[in-house]
């Protein structure tokens, strides 16, 4: 079965997949700029100068091994898992990756009441990007005049509220109680 055709087995028969392939380019284009960002760091000597701590390794093994067994179980057939399903936790994974990058700097800034050394257009672009993802997913869903799109995608929604959320908070941060 395809990832369509199981997601319209849960969502209806006349549901369609939001996701759009400005959608896959984001996540090919972002991976990529995350081994070239790796390959740089040890270029640099970077891992060298400070490692990973053990909860960020032990982190790294349990999401690359709960990934893992996951698509095994989906490829064996093994219970009642499918591809969307492993979509799905993949897509889980991502919001939760997306938060703990978002956090510490929120935290580092809240700690120092200081904004200064990061650039605010990166978060003008980011919040942007948040808010024009969160318009294709509703403009998408009705065009389609399927709303089930929006539920069917709640990586994206989360993403796009996850962005918008911290990109306000580092906004308020850098022009409001640090400035």
């Amino acid at each position: 079965k395809s990832i369509e055709e199981e997601y319209q087995q849960r969502h209806g028969p006349d549901a369609k997949i939001t996701v759009q392939s400005n959608d896959v380019a984001f996540a090919v284009h972002a991976l990529v700029l995350s081994f070239v960002w790796i390959a740089q760091i040890y270029y640099y000597r970077g891992f060298e100068r400070q490692s990973l701590s053990f909860l960020i390794r032990f982190l790294i093994i349990a999401i690359f091994l709960i990934c893992s067994l996951f698509a095994l179980l989906v490829i064996f057939q093994i219970g009642h898992f499918e591809w969307i399903d492993f979509m799905y936790l993949l897509s889980f994974f991502k919001v939760m990756i997306t938060v703990s990058k978002y956090l510490p700097q929120v935290l580092l800034n809240a700690k120092r009441k200081s904004t200064e050394g990061w650039s605010v257009w990166t978060v003008t672009l980011d919040i942007t990007g948040g808010i024009l993802s969160l318009l294709q997913l509703a403009f998408d869903s009705m065009a389609m005049k399927d709303w089930t799109g929006v539920t069917g995608n709640l990586a994206k929604l989360a993403l796009s509220f996850v962005t918008i959320f911290f990109d306000i908070i580092f906004l308020v941060q850098h022009y409001v109680l640090y400035h």
